[in-house]
Order: structure tokens, then C-alpha cells, then sequence
């Protein structure tokens, strides 16, 4: 501060007569040294801070300004140069010079200015340090040095803050510095504040020396130094100062030197390197600080300032600052007065109380002074005595010692102290550290035995309860525990830690930790109790434990698990048993109460009223759960009543209302996933709850919860199941009295009599659900299975019912577990019972329950993870309640008896069959089907089913877990001996005689595959066989599995005349495939045979369709269908074929392959007995529709009548027998119901398979319309039987007037009439945001409405009716309502059964004498002649079929301007004329296109008025012959060549209808088609082509051949 040293080259001082002043004083580096000889001591000089000087007035100088100016302006007069200003202060003229070397020469030399010696100085800078306490800021500084009469200064040049906080003040006059500094003593708002002048004056005897080398010792520098000759043999270096930066280093000399000898020894050092480096020299300002060095912390800066500024003691006086750096034990004094220095230093050694410390002269550049050498030179030795010396000190750290034993030693300090007084100790919590700093000697003594106190310390740990670490902590527990620790004398010696988990005790040694630890523990205990959670839930529980905490203040705590149901308690002893004594007064006024409510109320109340709920329960301090039977109450006793007070206050105010909604297909829109989550939403925003059927029947949701969530009923704890409820294996049993006809279970049993008749119940169901039930009962009833059969359950809230027929009372039994087992295999999850055989069948309710629970548990042992889950029984009588329940919730499960007693086993230990099996007979070979564990067979043989590589299936490990690694042992030996990829294997533990090892096959060699299994059983004498459902795991459906094991069974059995093997069984393990594998079996008849040719038969539009067995070449239809490959080859079918009907089968088909259409080749029959034979190229699965539909089409254009298809790709082609039937049979129905055939009456598929059979018949029976609409004397005979017997219904009730439109009967619950309101307006938004209705949207299809015959209409209708969607039709109109995305699928199907009658019907108008223009063409208006164009809207189906068609054809997506109709009544006429023509001699078949023509603007107006005239050939093109050119790819027509831009940039393409009849290969030039026969000329074809095989260009020559139907402009 103040002492910084310049760098650059310093100027001379003035002139010998300036005296230094106060500054006449010796150097203070080193104290006083005496010199060789007696010199003058040096003049003052200082360091130039300005290139400024000053010219003293005097009264004999008579020099003005300009002459002053003048003189310092020349160089070589005066040593200056440009001056850059001249001003005047109190005694003297300031000269500023533009650089500082100028400013330095003319102070080096003497000056004479006419005729007067001129006295010059360096200007002094005007600037003073100011020190003050920190409150005083600069403002108030600068008011008061201005203040002359206050401070002595005056105007102020500018103020600086350094960052120490002092202030330098620059005033403009040198005057106002002097007097400032003179002054003695300044106060500010009685505050005193120092000030001193700001050192400029060189220390002569002190030099700093700058970039010394690394390495250079003090004694080399001092040789160096010495031996300069700008110093004349003259410097004597007494001492070197170095700090912590070794290139730097402050030189301390015997005698002064003059600024003149500095400079040139400073451009000496310049030239003359030292160890290759050079250096510098430069001045120094005298310093006002010292160095003070074995600092310790007990040396506080009040003690040093105190010290230092009695001059008595130290030498010292009035200090500044003090600095001190802890960790290099040093300080640093800055004194007011830099005369003092000398005094303070010239005693080294200052003694201390604490220690003594060592004092030089502080250099600041050098920052702490690290290194003194006072050598020197001179003969003359040196005292040495008073040479001052750094006194080293030294820091040691003991790191990472743990917190406790840091704090345990902060108590064990005091006698390290006072073993080393020297010594500082500090520890550091935050870094885990001990601080250990004085004398090197020492603080190695103090740091051991700090170790080995830390080494000594011991340690005990104390788990403890979560709950007891807040009693621990609080502070008057603390207190409690320093009690108990003073009194076993051990406060001092020990430390406690309380952790999240455990008590830490760190003492100093062992016995003490284990007294402090043992002292402790006696304090506190901790004690557990049971409380049941539903307490804990309760609101006054919160208020209660928090208010005994707080009255424990701390000492004890009170915690809960409500989860667990656990409180704990824990703290000092007495406060534990005064919370407990609480808890039991609290435990006692705790009760529980039930208040009964609908399940739908208690959804309206959970959305709508929680919060009112909240605060019932907030105001009585009870805890209200929703349970299945209501609101469950938890709380204080004396509150029960009030509570359900107000919960029936709420439940009053909830109100009920029923709703119908009646709309086609909207039993299945309730039923859709996507409408359940809106009617979900519905209830949620409108705090409503609805009702529709028992699938989607929300639940009661929890008070609190989201509403979205569903919570499972709280049923309250129970020693056993209550009354009228109970479980059967994992079924639930539900007893409860009521209508069978109300129940929603997904299935409810209707019992009949023998001879299908009604009994009261079925009468009640027909009643209640409608007159189908009764009507679907009576139509298939021949399809029940062992006398149940399940059907749809009209508008009864169930899924289907049960029919059953009542059997004997010995088997009921079996006949409700059938109905459990159909209804397990439907997927269904509930079923209802009424009190079976109690009407008049004999049987009393206790004999009735018995049989029916007989029934339950048998369907238990079979199916031992079944979908069906409860079972009601829905008992009419309120008396007979009790024996049901009696006999269902009071008897153990019984085991099954055998019926009367009698052995049903058989030969081979199999068992009858019993409900769930199915049994049928192929010759001497008994079937089965059945559900179970085939690992668990006692048949002879159980089938293991492999992979290709041998490896295992799920059924084959199920195998060797059960009877042993054996069997896989074996299996791997046998392997390589295999035959037919089948072999046999001892069992094993198995309790069976072999395993036969099939590999998996596909499903077209299943049947082989079996029938080689069970004839290798056959042969090695096996009685008994079974098979798993094989292929279901991936390879093949459910389907083929069946048809396939059955086929081969069938076969074995019934043509084989097996000698041994007499029962195969099939066993399945999933319950759900039962119902694919027992339908199979029907579709088998009991001879064993499949259902004979010609049946099933049915009808689609005027086709009959048969599904049969056999062989194709035996067909007597006039034509059969043979699939070939894409080259037309053969496969199994046509090599059939070409053996039955020679070779000429297939050298027709290969030589005419090319002249194939659509892929498809129609040729003759060869010695076959159909008449032709239509060779298709076979398709994958998803163009066979399109094929079969083609091959049909071709039939009918040659006028066949009859048509057999095999088992289309199932050969090998990769399509599965489902896809095959699937595809033909829709193709089938394609084209009778849409394409109107008139010659086409038979389709028959003739499947090789027997196992491929079924398929087509599910497939056909799919397609089959259904049954149709009753008409108006059936239900008026209904609705007389209805007043007969008059039905109560709720008000507005609307009974369906037909199949399509269905009645759902929503139930709405809610808390207030706006709710119930909002509810009911957005259930019917929702039904009809789902709904739409639409019409044909195509004019030119009106007039072939009108056409339609009533069975035509009927053939609509019924195609809204199979997608459950309303067709109305009223005169040229068609209506179509329901489900959005059904109603565009029918609009779809009716468009295209339409266009093909209107085909139709066109074709039959041409076939009349009068040609009649389309109805759907606008009247032109009158006076019109000629063509008439009608621009098309683009709303009608009109333009969007003529758009579509053309944008498909073009290949982009070009801008369409207009499309326009062309009506041109005679060019139509003269059209359709010659197609008429055309078609007696060629048939209607595809004699006509739709091609393109494109066309420049200017011709347009032509072609409108004249057609296609081929007097214009030749315009464009001509390759083909000179005629009239068409496209089939309007990409084509839409080229610039020939459909040019006009000036709008519009462009004109025609939609044509072109007559091409048979065409051949055109060649360029001709003018008319070649003849067919050259021998014949007479006989032509009617257009020629480019390519016969794929023709894009057609080219007629007729212009009748061509009407302009539609002119499309586009850009």
C-alpha cells in the first residue's frame, strides 16, 4: 500500500540545494552499517509519476511563460521537448511534457534562462491516503478535503478506492496535499480518520532486481551486482530479501547510491546476462511496513496493535493496518510514519507472553518474506548480533476422523494446551479434521499425542425404533440424558449421536461407552399393540394420536402402520404408560355399523356427494367405506346414529329413471368397447350412475378414490361364509330369493319337459324377453348336446338361456353340469338356476338343492380352472330359501357317488361318459372328447406330439415330468427307427403301457398321420388310445385339429376293421377349445359317415349351393374348375383329371394359355362328363375371391348352368382350409346376389377331405341369409296373445318393430334432476354420434330401383339386416340407418348389387326393338338439337365415380376443372344399337370397355355433335390401321401429344364406351379389321389391338363403335 516499487528507469533528483526533508533518514533493511568512507549522504529523489516538472518563482526571475516554453521546447538547450501544457501553482510553473524520458533529461541537468540559474523539481503528485472505519463513503470524504478552514485541502482532481479500502485523494494543488498531511489529526462526524502522505521517495540503499535464474544463489548475485562498472567498483550489497517468487529478490546496500549510478547499472544488467538471463534494476520506495513472522492465534491483532504502537516497547507508533495470514504464521504492519520502521526492525526478536516473533522490513512486491542473507564483501567483518531471523512454523492435519470423536476430543483439549502452549489446536467439523500449526518440533509432539488420545477412544452402538429418534433429539430429552451422565461422572468423556436407526456412544474407553450406554437404555422402553385398520381410518384417530403427542411433549411418541394395523409407542418409561393408558380409553368408544344401500346408489353418491360425505365424516370423526351391501361406519359409539342419519339423507335425495332407447344394431353398439368408455365418461362428468346389462354394470367406487377407479366390496370380517353364500372350488355360490326372468348373469337355465314343452319358467322368460326365445329354442333344438342347448336371450338382461331338458331325479345332477360345461365352453361367467324339479317334478327343495350341488361339484373336479365363476340360484319361493341354503352353505363338499352304486367302468379302465365328454361311434371304435390332463391318462397308449428335429412340445414335457426321464431317454434311442415320422416307447412310470411319438403334421396330413398311429397301436394288441388337441399351439386353428383327428378316426375305424384298439379319446386341456371340438363332432354323423352329397345345401339369391365329399372327376356338372400355376401347370387336381379325361385336358389348356382372360381359360371337357373345364390360375388367399368370381362369370357368359370348384389352394398352395372356404363361398354369394345370373343355377364345392368339409359348411351356413322378418299376421297373432294375457311394462316402453332395431333399457341414478337430465340428453348425443343414416347417393341408379322385384328389395333389406343395419326403400329412394361404420359397408354391397342389375336391365332394353336413353340423363331444354352437355356436380356419385376411375387411371393427381355428361340422344341411340347387334352375335360378354381419348380443344365441339369420326385418322397416330384410336390407361390419352394445352392451360380427355368385340393384332395401314380365316374374308374381327394378350390401345373402325359418355377437363 503505498510501497509499490516502479520498474522503469528512474530520473536524477534536482538541483544540490533541495534537501530531502523529514526523508534524510539511513536505509531500514538491515539497521546501520558504516561505509568505507565518509560521504555525503545522497539527495532526495522520487519516483516520476507524471512527466511533469516544477520551475520555482523567485523575486529575480524575470522569465515569462512563453519564454519558459520556448527554452523546455528545445531539445538541445534544455534536454526537453514538447510540452503539453504550462500552468501556474502557489510558488512555481508546472511544465507537462508529452513523454516522461523528456521530463528525466531536463531533470538531470542545470538550467540558466537569461541570465538567471533556474531552479527545477520533480513535480511531487498532490495525493494523500485516507484510512477510515468503513462507514465513511466517498461523498462524504470529498465534501470535507474540500473544505480548506475544515480539512486544509481544497479542489479535488479525483478519488480512488483501492480494494483494502483505503482512499487515495489527488488534489489540484500541491499546497492543499502539504496542509492535509501537516494537519494533526482529522474527524469526520467525530470519527477520526488517518492520513498520510503518499510515498514517492526513494530508498537509496534498497534496489529491486528482477528476473534472476532459477538456481542463482544470494552469494552469486552479490558478485554479479558488485562487479558492475556502471557502479564503480563502489556497491556494497549488505543483505538479500527473497519471498515465495525466486526470480525477484530486494538488494539491501551498505551506502546510498544517486539515481544516476541506478540508471546505469540498469542499462548495464541489460548487456550483460547473468547465467544467460538477463536482468533488471530498479528503485524502491521507502516502506511504512514491517514483517512480523511466529504468528500464532494467541497472538490477536488488539495485542499486536497495542504492542507495536507503544514506542517504549517496540520503537514502534501510530499503525494504519494490520494483515495476517494464518497459515504462513506471519503478519504485516503498515505504520503511518515510515520513520519508525528503522527503530521497529533494528530489533529482530521481539519476546512475547506467548512466544517471541521475528520483525524486517516488509517489501511488497517480495509478498512474505521467505529467506534473509545479510553476507557481505567487505574485509571489515559484520555484527551479526542484531541481524533479524523468520522463525518457521509448521501445520499438521489428522484428516477424516468421525464427527463424534472430534467432538469427544473437543472436550479432552484443555490439557493439551497446557502441555503445548505454542501450540494451536483447531478442529474442523465441516472437513473432518484436526488443525494442528506452531514450532516444527512441537506440533509433531502435540499431532502423536493427539493420535493417541483419538486411538483410545471407544465405541457402543444402541438400535433403536424409528419412533424413539424424535424423543431422542428433542432437547429436554437431551437434558435428561446430561443429567444422567453427570451423575455417572462421565459427561466430559462422552458423546452421544442419535442416528435415523441406532444411538452412536463414543467415550474415552470401553467401561466408560458401556456406564453412559446402560445409563441410557434405562431411560426409554418401546411397546407394540394390534389395531385394526379400519380405527386407524377413522378421522378422530388423527386428532387423537396427534393430541397425545403434543400432551407428551416430546418424551413419548405415538406412530401408526395403518397398513400393517400396528401401533407403537416409544420414549422415557412413565410418558410410554400414560400414552398407553390413552390408546385403551380411546380403543373402547370405538364401534362399527352397517347402513344398507342399492349398489347403483352407492356410484351415484361415491361421484356426486363425496364431498358431503368428507364432511359427515370430518364433522363426527368417523371413517365411511363403500362396502358390496352399502356404507360401512367406523367411529365413536355414540355417533353411529347421527351418521346414518345423514347417509340416508343422502341416499333419499338420489333419484331413479328409466330410459329406452330404441335404434338398429344398438344391442352390439352397447356391447362395443369404445361406447362402454363414453357411457364411462358420461357417468364420471355427470355424477350419475347407469345401468344397461350385467356386463357393464359399474361397481361402487371408494369414498376418496378417483372415480375412475372400481375398488372390490369390503366385506367386514366373519367367522364363516353368511348365509345364502358360498364356494364350490373356485365357483361362487349365490342362494337368494326373486325372478329368474330379472337376473343378469350371462346365462339363465329355462328347464323343459321331455317333449319340449314350457313350464311356468320358460313361459315367464318368453314373457319378459320376447317370442324369439321361444322361436330359436324350436328351430335348434336338434343341435343340443346331451339335452342342453344355448341360445340368444332376446331383450332379457342375460346373454343366452339354457334349455334343459328335466330329466330323472337320479340325473339332474349330470344335467346341470352339462349346462355349467356349455356355458364354461361359450365363455361365459355367470349362470342362474330356479329351484329345478320344485314345480310338480317330484322333487322337494332340500332334494332339489342336493342334486343341483351334486351337479357343481362334479363340473369342479373336471374343469379345474374354469371361465365360469358364480352360480346363482334364483329361488321364486321366499320358503324354500332356507333349504337351499341349509344344504349349500351348511354341508361339506361331498365327494361324487357313483350313480346307484354301479361300476361305469369299460375295457381298457376308461370311464362312461359323463357331462363335458362327447361320444360318438365310428363301427367297433367308441370316440370321446373330453377336458383334462393327458399326463393323467390310463388309457393303453397316450399320444406325445413332437417338432421336426425331435424337438419337445408342452405335451411332451407334461409327459416326461409325470412318468420320468425315461421316456425321453428312450425316445432319443427309438428316434432313428421312426416310420411314418411316428414311434412307439416303453411309458415309463407312467400308469399306461406305451407312448406312441407323433411329429407335429400339417393340417392337410393330419389324417394320415392318425390313421398310421392307430393302426401301428392296432397292431401291438393297445385296447385304448388318446390323443391331445394336436397343432392347436401354433400350426394349425381348432377346427383343423378336429376335422382332422376325426377324419382319421372315422376312417380307421370305419374301413380298417381294427381287431384290438376299440376306444380313442381326445383329451384337451383348455376348456375353451371343448366347444370347437364338440361342435365338430355334430357335424359327423353316428354312422360315422360325413354328410352326404348335396347336403347342407342352401340358397344365395337364384343359386343353389352344395358343400359334399368327393372326387371332382366324377362330377356330372357341366363344367369344373382346375387351378393351375401362373405357366399353366398342372397340380394334383389336374393330373386327377387328365387321367379321367385323357391327355387332351392338358395340352388344350397349355397350348391356349396365352389367350387366357382375367387369368382364367375356359376349354372343353375331354372324355370328362362335364362339358368344359375352366383352368384358373390358383390364388393366394387373398385374390381367391376375385378368381372364383371370374371363373363364375366366364360360366355364365357361355351359358352354363352348373359349376364344381374343389378345395381352391389347400393342395400345398399355403391356404388353410378355413381362408379357402371363407373366400369361395363369399365369391359365391358375390356373384348370386350382385351379378343377377341367368343361366348359372348350381355351384357345388366337391372337398376331397373329408376333414376339409366342415369348414365349407360353417362357411356356407355364415353366408346363408337369415330367417326373414315376421310379417303383419304374425305379429298381430302376437299382440293378440298379448291381450289374452296382458304384460305389465314400464311406462313408454317401445317394443321393436323388427330384428334390426333393438331396445336397450338404460337406468339412470343420480343426485339431483339437472344431473339426471344432463345425463340422459348426453347418453342420447353418444347413441347418435355412433349412428347415421344415408342413402344411395347415385341418380343413375333411381330408375333401376323402381325395377326391383320384391324379392330383389327383400335381398336388400337382408343385407342390412345381416350387418344389423335398417334398409328402408321407397320408391326410387334407399334409406340406410345405424352403426356409422355399417352403414357405409351395406351402402357399399347395395351400390354394387345395383349397378349389376342395372347392367342387367340394360341389356334386356337392348334386346328390345325401342332404345331408350338413360332415365338418369337431364332434359335438355326444349328446341335442343343435337348434343346436350350437363356439367356434373361434384357432390354426386356421378362425378366421384367418373374422378376416382380416372385418377386411378392417369397415375398422379392432375387439377380437375369440370367433368361434364355427353347427351347426344342420337349418337347414343346409334350406339346402342349396334351393341345390340354386336351382342346376338357375340353374347353379352365383355364385347364393351370403358376406354379414354384424348383430344385438343378445337374438336371438342366435333366429337360432342358427330361422335368419333375415322375420317380424322392419321392425325396422331396410325401404327395399328386407320381408324379411331382409344386408351386403355388414361396416362396414356392424357400425354401432350394428344391432349395439347389450350390457352388456359386446360386439357380435354373423353370417358368413351367402345365396342372392341373380339379384336386381333393390328398392323399399320389398314383401314378395316383383318378376317378371322383368310379363306373367309366376310368374317372379320370387330377391333384390333396392340397386344392380343394385354391390350392398352384399341382401334375400331366403325364410328357407331363409340360413344363420347363423359368430357373431363383438367389441368
Amino acid at each position: 500500500m503505498g510501497s509499490a516499487a516502479s520498474t522503469a528507469d528512474k530520473p536524477e533528483d534536482g538541483p544540490p540545494t533541495v534537501t530531502a526533508g523529514p526523508h534524510e533518514q539511513p536505509s531500514h533493511g538491515h539497521g546501520d552499517v558504516p561505509g568505507p568512507d565518509d560521504r555525503p549522504p545522497c539527495r532526495d529523489e522520487y519516483l516520476l509519476e507524471t512527466p511533469s516538472i516544477e520551475v520555482v518563482r523567485s523575486g529575480t526571475m524575470s522569465c515569462s511563460t512563453d519564454a519558459l516554453k520556448k527554452y523546455f521546447s528545445n531539445n538541445k538547450r534544455s534536454g526537453g521537448g514538447k510540452i503539453t501544457s504550462i500552468s501556474e501553482d502557489d510558488d512555481c510553473y508546472v511544465i507537462t511534457f508529452e513523454n516522461t524520458k523528456e521530463a528525466q533529461d531536463v531533470l538531470s541537468r542545470n538550467h540558466v534562462l537569461q541570465g538567471t540559474q533556474l531552479q527545477v523539481y520533480h513535480r511531487k503528485n498532490p495525493t494523500v491516503e485516507v484510512i477510515t472505519d468503513g462507514t465513511i463513503d466517498e461523498e462524504r470524504l470529498k465534501v470535507y478535503f474540500t473544505n480548506t478552514r475544515a480539512s486544509g485541502g481544497g479542489p479535488i482532481e479525483r478519488i480512488k478506492k483501492d480494494p483494502n479500502g483505503v482512499f487515495y485523494i489527488t488534489f489540484q494543488h500541491k499546497r492543499a496535499a502539504v496542509d492535509v498531511v501537516q494537519k494533526p489529526a482529522h474527524f469526520i462526524e467525530e470519527k477520526e480518520v488517518i492520513v498520510s502522505e503518499k510515498l514517492s521517495l526513494i530508498d537509496a540503499k534498497i534496489l529491486l532486481i528482477k528476473g534472476i535464474p532459477t538456481g542463482c544463489t544470494n552469494g552469486f548475485l552479490r558478485d554479479y551486482l558488485e562487479g558492475l562498472e556502471s557502479a564503480g567498483n563502489r556497491l556494497s550489497i549488505a543483505g538479500v530479501f527473497r519471498g515465495e517468487d525466486t526470480s525477484m529478490a530486494v538488494v539491501s546496500l551498505l551506502l546510498g547510491i544517486d539515481g544516476k549510478t541506478r540508471r546505469r547499472m540498469a542499462k548495464e544488467v541489460q548487456g550483460k546476462p547473468l547465467s544467460e538471463h538477463l536482468v533488471s534494476v530498479s528503485p524502491m520506495v521507502i516502506t511504512r511496513s514491517v514483517q512480523l513472522s511466529g504468528i500464532t492465534k494467541r497472538f490477536t491483532q488488539d495485542r499486536l496493535l497495542k504492542y507495536f504502537e507503544d514506542t517504549g516497547q517496540s520503537g514502534g507508533g501510530q499503525v494504519l493496518d494490520i494483515t495476517t495470514d494464518e497459515q504462513q504464521g506471519t503478519a504485516v504492519i503498515r505504520f503511518r510514519d515510515p520513520t519508525v520502521v528503522p527503530r521497529v526492525v533494528s530489533k529482530p526478536i521481539h519476546e512475547f507472553e506467548s512466544g517471541p516473533i521475528s520483525v524486517c522490513a516488509h517489501y511488497e512486491p517480495l509478498g512474505t518474506i521467505a529467506e534473509m542473507d545479510f553476507t557481505t564483501s567487505l574485509t571489515k567483518p559484520m555484527d551479526k548480533t542484531n541481524i533479524h531471523r523468520a522463525i518457521k512454523r509448521n501445520e499438521q492435519k489428522i484428516v477424516n476422523v468421525d464427527l463424534c470423536k472430534l467432538r469427544l476430543l473437543e472436550k479432552q483439549l484443555p490439557p493439551f494446551r497446557s502441555t503445548f502452549p505454542n501450540v494451536d489446536f483447531e478442529i474442523v467439523h465441516a472437513h473432518r479434521e484436526v488443525k494442528i500449526t506452531g514450532v516444527e518440533q512441537e506440533v509433531q509432539q502435540a499431532q502423536d499425542k493427539v493420535r493417541g488420545k483419538l486411538d483410545d477412544f471407544k465405541e457402543s452402538r444402541w438400535s433403536i425404533p424409528t419412533g424413539l429418534r424424535s424423543v431422542l433429539l428433542h432437547k429436554d430429552t437431551k437434558k435428561t440424558i446430561d443429567t444422567v451422565q453427570t451423575q455417572t461422572n462421565t459427561l466430559n468423556d462422552v458423546v452421544v449421536d442419535v442416528r435415523s436407526r441406532e444411538v452412536v456412544i463414543w467415550a474415552v474407553d470401553k467401561g466408560t461407552a458401556n456406564t453412559a450406554e446402560n445409563g441410557i437404555r434405562a431411560l426409554f422402553t418401546e411397546t407394540s399393540r394390534d389395531v385394526s385398520k379400519e380405527v386407524l381410518g377413522v378421522g378422530g384417530w388423527d386428532n387423537f394420536a396427534v393430541q397425545s403427542n403434543k400432551d407428551a411433549n416430546f418424551s413419548a411418541v405415538m406412530s401408526c402402520d395403518k397398513i400393517a394395523g400396528k401401533v407403537k409407542i416409544a420414549g422415557l418409561i412413565q410418558a410410554v404408560d400414560v400414552l398407553e393408558k390413552k390408546l385403551d380409553d380411546f380403543l373402547k368408544q370405538v364401534d362399527t355399523s352397517i347402513v344398507s344401500v342399492e349398489e347403483a346408489v352407492l356410484n351415484v353418491l361415491a361421484k356426486g356427494q363425496k364431498d358431503l360425505i368428507q364432511k359427515i365424516e370430518s364433522a363426527n370423526e368417523v371413517k365411511i367405506d363403500v362396502i358390496r351391501a352399502g356404507f360401512k361406519i367406523l367411529g365413536p359409539r355414540d355417533r353411529m346414529k347421527k351418521v346414518s342419519e345423514a347417509i340416508m339423507d343422502l341416499v333419499a335425495n338420489v333419484t331413479k329413471s328409466k330410459e329406452q332407447y330404441r335404434k338398429p344394431g344398438l344391442k352390439r353398439l352397447f356391447g362395443k368397447d369404445t361406447f362402454q368408455k363414453r357411457l364411462k365418461e358420461i357417468e364420471e362428468n355427470q355424477r350419475c350412475s347407469l345401468q344397461w346389462d350385467s356386463k357393464t354394470q359399474p361397481q361402487a367406487l371408494a369414498i376418496g378414490e378417483k372415480p375412475s377407479k372400481i375398488i372390490p366390496p369390503v366385506q367386514p370380517p366373519t367367522p364363516s361364509a353368511a348365509p345364502g353364500h358360498t364356494t364350490v372350488g373356485l365357483i361362487t355360490v349365490d342362494i337368494q330369493p326373486g325372478h329368474l326372468e330379472s337376473e343378469s348373469t350371462d346365462v339363465i337355465v329355462n328347464p323343459v319337459t321331455s317333449s319340449t314343452a314350457f313350464t311356468v319358467v320358460g313361459d315367464a322368460l318368453v314373457k319378459a324377453g320376447g317370442q324369439s326365445i321361444r322361436d330359436d329354442f324350436q328351430t335348434n333344438w336338434g343341435s343340443r348336446v346331451n339335452g342342453v342347448l344355448l341360445t340368444d336371450a332376446g331383450t332379457l338382461r342375460c346373454k343366452k338361456v339354457a334349455h334343459m331338458v328335466l330329466p330323472p331325479a337320479d340325473k339332474v345332477r349330470d344335467a346341470v353340469c352339462q349346462c355349467l360345461v356349455l356355458s364354461n365352453q361359450a365363455g361365459m361367467t355367470s349362470i342362474a338356476f330356479p329351484a329345478i324339479g320344485t314345480g310338480g317334478f317330484g322333487l322337494n327343495p332340500s332334494q332339489s338343492a342336493k342334486a343341483i350341488r351334486a351337479g357343481v361339484e362334479q363340473f369342479v373336479r373336471q374343469n379345474p380352472a374354469p371361465v365360469l365363476k358364480t352360480v346363482k340360484l334364483t329361488i321364486f319361493a321366499q320358503r324354500m330359501v332356507a333349504d337351499y341354503s341349509a344344504e349349500f352353505c351348511c354341508n361339506p363338499i361331498r365327494p361324487a357317488a357313483s350313480a346307484k352304486g354301479k361300476n361305469l367302468t369299460r375295457p381298457g379302465n376308461i370311464t362312461t361318459p359323463s357331462p363335458g365328454q362327447q361320444e360318438m361311434r365310428f363301427s367297433s371304435v367308441r370316440m370321446q372328447v373330453q377336458q383334462g390332463d393327458i399326463s393323467q391318462e390310463k388309457t393303453d397308449v397316450v399320444v406325445s406330439t413332437l417338432l421336426k428335429d425331435m424337438g419337445f412340445t408342452v405335451v411332451t414335457k407334461a409327459l416326461v415330468k409325470a412318468g420320468g426321464q425315461s421316456i425321453a431317454d428312450d425316445l432319443k434311442k427309438a428316434w432313428p427307427k421312426k416310420t411314418d415320422n411316428l414311434v412307439f416307447t416303453d411309458a415309463g412310470t407312467l400308469p399306461i403301457k406305451k407312448v406312441a411319438h407323433m411329429v407335429i403334421p400339417s393340417a392337410s396330413e393330419l389324417t394320415d398321420s392318425v390313421v398310421a398311429c392307430l393302426k401301428n397301436a392296432d397292431k401291438l394288441g393297445l385296447t385304448s388310445i388318446s390323443f391331445p388337441a394336436i397343432g392347436t399351439g401354433g400350426s394349425m386353428s381348432q377346427a383343423e385339429s378336429a376335422h382332422g383327428i376325426y377324419s382319421g378316426v372315422q376312417e380307421f375305424g370305419s374301413l380298417l376293421k381294427p381287431q384290438n384298439l376299440k376306444l380313442v379319446r381326445v383329451t384337451i386341456y383348455d376348456s375353451k377349445m371343448l366347444g370347437t371340438f364338440h361342435s365338430t363332432m355334430q357335424q359327423f354323423s353316428s354312422s360315422g359317415q360325413v354328410p352326404a352329397q348335396g347336403s347342407p345345401s342352401g340358397q344365395l339369391g337364384s343359386v343353389t349351393v352344395q358343400i359334399q365329399q368327393g372326387d371332382l372327376t366324377k362330377e356330372t356338372t357341366e363344367t369344373v374348375v382346375n387351378p393351375v400355376n401362373s405357366d399353366g401347370g398342372f397340380f394334383a387336381v389336374g393330373h386327377a383329371l387328365e387321367k379321367a379325361g385323357g391327355s387332351t385336358v392338358k395340352t388344350d389348356c397349355q397350348k391356349s394359355w396365352n389367350e387366357r382372360m382375367n387369368e382364367v381359360l375356359v376349354k372343353d371337357g375331354g372324355k370328362l362328363q362335364c362339358k368344359k373345364i375352366i383352368h384358373m390360375a390358383c390364388p393366394d388367399a387373398k385374390a381367391m375371391k376375385g378368381r372364383v368370381l371370374e371363373c363364375l362369370k366366364q360360366a355364365e357368359s357361355i351359358g352354363l348352368t352348373s359349376v364344381a370348384f374343389p378345395a381352391i389352394g389347400t393342395g400345398g398352395f399355403g391356404v388353410s382350409a378355413a381362408d379357402a372356404a371363407r373366400e369361395t363361398v363369399q365369391a359365391i354369394k358375390d356373384f348370386a346376389c350382385t351379378h343377377n345370373p341367368r343361366s348359372v343355377k348350381l355351384v357345388r364345392v366337391t372337398v376331397f377331405q373329408a376333414s376339409m368339409v366342415a369348414e365349407f359348411q360353417q362357411a356356407l351356413q355364415a353366408a346363408l341369409p337369415k330367417a326373414p322378418i315376421a310379417g303383419v299376421a304374425a305379429v298381430k297373432a302376437v299382440e293378440a296373445v298379448e291381450e289374452v294375457a296382458p304384460v305389465v311394462t314400464p311406462v313408454g316402453k317401445m317394443p321393436p318393430n323388427t330384428d334390426v332395431e333393438q331396445v336397450v333399457e338404460v337406468t339412470f341414478f343420480a343426485c339431483n334432476q339437472v344431473d339426471m337430465d344432463n345425463a340422459k340428453r348426453e347418453v342420447s348425443k353418444t347413441i347418435d354420434r355412433f349412428m347415421t343414416k344415408d342413402r344411395v347417393n347415385d341418380d343413375r341408379l333411381k330408375s333401376t330401383v323402381r325395377l326391383l322385384q320384391q324379392t330383389e328389395k327383400d335381398s336388400i333389406i337382408q343385407m342390412g339386416r345381416d350387418q344389423l343395419v335398417l334398409v328402408t326403400i321407397t320408391g326410387s329412394n334407399i334409406e340406410v340407418s345405424g352403426l356409422s361404420e355399417e352403414v357405409g359397408s351395406v351402402l357399399k354391397e347395395i351400390g354394387s348389387f345395383l349397378r349389376e342389375k342395372k347392367a342387367a336391365y340394360d341389356a334386356e332394353e337392348l334386346k328390345k326393338d325401342v332404345i331408350k336413353v338413360p332415365d338418369h340423363w337431364d332434359s335438355p331444354p326444349s328446341g335442343t338439337t343435337g348434343a346436350h352437355i350437363v356439367s356434373l356436380m361434384q357432390s354426386s356419385q356421378e362425378y366421384k365415380d367418373v374422378e376416382t376411375n380416372f385418377l386411378a387411371s392417369v397415375g398422379y393427381k392432375p387439377q380437375i376443372v369440370s367433368i361434364s355428361r355427353v347427351q347426344n340422344e342420337a349418337k347414343y341411340k346409334a350406339y346402342m344399337l349396334e351393341l345390340k347387334e354386336r351382342e346376338k352375335r357375340l353374347g353379352t360378354g365383355t364385347i364393351e370397355k370403358v376406354l379414354y381419348h384424348g383430344t385438343a380443344q378445337d374438336v371438342v365441339v366435333n366429337i360432342n355433335e358427330g361422335g368419333f369420326n375415322r375420317s380424322y385418322c392419321g392425325k396422331n397416330a396410325t401404327v395399328y390401321g386407320r381408324g379411331m384410336y382409344f386408351a386403355r390407361d388414361a396416362s396414356y390419352s392424357a400425354s401432350s401429344t394428344y391432349s395439347p394445352p389450350d390457352s388456359q392451360g386446360n386439357r380435354y380427355i373423353y370417358q368413351v364406351r367402345v365396342i372392341v368385340g373380339e379384336f386381333t393384332t393390328g398392323k399399320s395401314g389398314i383401314v378395316e379389321p383383318p378376317p378371322k380365316n383368310p379363306s373367309n374374308v366376310a368374317v372379320r374381327y370387330d377391333s384390333v389391338v396392340d397386344n392380343v394378350h394385354n391390350p392398352s390401345i384399341f382401334v375400331v373402325f366403325r364410328d357407331n363403335e363409340a360413344y363420347p359418355e363423359y368430357l373431363i377437363v383438367f389441368k
